[in-house]
């Protein structure tokens, strides 16, 4: 989305789109959307700020991106350098009752 250099710092947060438990045996999987964040400490610098839920769109493009920055959240305008969904398959932690 934006420009990022050798001597940049690159945070990430993360957002959990959805998450599947149709699958056999004990496997789910987890829907989600990650952000990379240029030269911004995230637990510290983005402690009490709302995140707009719009950034977590699956296909959204860099000007919309920097123009929900711009409007919403202007501590992220111009620092978010990529924007990646994946789909997680992990054991699933439904636990199930044992009953006699």
């Amino acid at each position: 989305v934006n420009n990022l250099h050798p001597e940049n710092v690159v945070g990430a947060i993360s957002f959990v789109q959805a998450v599947d438990d149709n699958l056999p045996g004990d496997l789910e999987v987890v829907s989600v959307t990650t952000l990379g964040i240029k030269n911004i400490h995230v637990a510290r610098d983005l402690e009490g700020i709302d995140i707009p839920v719009e950034l977590f769109q699956p296909g959204i493009f860099a000007k919309e991106i920097e123009q929900i920055c711009k409007n919403s959240c202007p501590i992220l305008s111009g620092k978010i350098v990529v924007s990646v969904q994946r789909k997680l398959v992990r054991q699933t932690r439904h636990k199930e009752v044992f009953l006699l």
